[in-house]
């Protein structure tokens, strides 16, 4: 093809190396959470990164930011555990239904672990009170109104103080008084089967940005998507303005030979995605792959 320069060619070899890996995937794979999908197409664009040498140095805050995920794993997995217990206090008997090692504390925590949660829990609640305490002041007072005074705030904080002696009794008791309005053994299984989904999808998160620490997946602007229907992804579709936003998609309709670029312009613009969560921003041509193809 005249005119078609190293880095155009680098950016379709991405992108139809992006689409086979895509199409390997297995139909089974479709009904997965938000978070199975993005690391699936993690994976595979963690691929076409190294085809492309898009490397990086591991961040200085990269095991900081690991060990404090795995500390907000831990934390479900205690609430998950202080949630079984409840399930005790609301009826002894289920413990020889479901047995023993259903109520066992996770292998991940111990005491030490659990003591210092606790003292952290204690701490949150104390910034959450004071911190909402502050606000209402600030409205008060912008509303001309008396603020509230210190007793109220101290009112508050005994809250604070009551969790505390609860976490202390617990710790010396080993049982957990069951909280919320009217709790049953069936509310409570539903606790823990959303924390159980809430961990699932961390662990994800967590091993997703330690396989990419040393690879620089924001660099892949362009990738295909052969078939946008085998994976639900459900970001919005673009106009063709915005799609000019991007320099990378323009500087590749500038190189295609002016017989394909109407072509290929029209595509894009009906079947370009844009994903939106958690920063992702990877533009999707499903069509890329097959013009480029003849237009070569």
């Amino acid at each position: 093809m005249e005119g078609l320069t190293a880095k155009v060619f680098r950016t379709y070899n991405a992108s139809w190396t992006m689409s086979q890996l895509l199409q390997k995937i297995p139909g089974n794979k479709k009904n997965l959470s938000d978070h199975e999908k993005l690391k699936l197409y993690n994976d595979c664009n963690r691929e076409v990164a190294v085809l492309c040498n898009h490397k990086r140095t591991v961040g200085a805050g990269h095991e900081a930011q690991m060990e404090k995920m795995g500390d907000r794993i831990k934390g479900l997995k205690y609430q998950k555990w202080r949630t079984k217990m409840m399930m005790l206090d609301v009826d002894p008997k289920i413990k020889k239904k479901k047995g023993a090692e259903f109520f066992a504390l996770d292998e991940d925590l111990d005491e030490e672990w659990i003591q210092k949660h606790q003292v952290f829990l204690v701490e949150e609640e104390r910034k959450k009170i004071t911190k909402k305490f502050e606000k209402e002041n600030e409205k008060r007072v912008a509303e001309k109104e008396r603020p509230l005074p210190e007793k109220e705030l101290k009112d508050r904080l005994k809250a604070v103080s009551e969790l505390e002696a609860k976490f202390k009794k617990e710790n010396k008791t080993k049982k957990v008084e069951a909280e919320g309005r009217n709790p049953t053994v069936e509310k409570l299984q539903d606790a823990i089967e959303k924390l159980d989904k809430r961990i699932e999808a961390l662990k994800i998160q967590a091993t997703d940005r330690d396989n990419n620490k040393e690879v620089a997946l924001g660099t892949s602007k362009i990738v295909s998507i052969p078939d946008p229907a085998s994976l639900t992804w459900g970001p919005p579709i673009l106009t063709e303005a915005e799609l000019h936003r991007s320099p990378s998609l323009c500087r590749l309709l500038q190189q295609v030979q002016p017989r394909h670029r109407e072509g290929l312009r029209q595509d894009t613009a009906r079947q370009v995605q844009v994903g939106h969560r958690a920063g992702w921003r990877r533009h999707h041509l499903g069509v890329l792959g097959a013009r480029m193809d003849s237009a070569l």
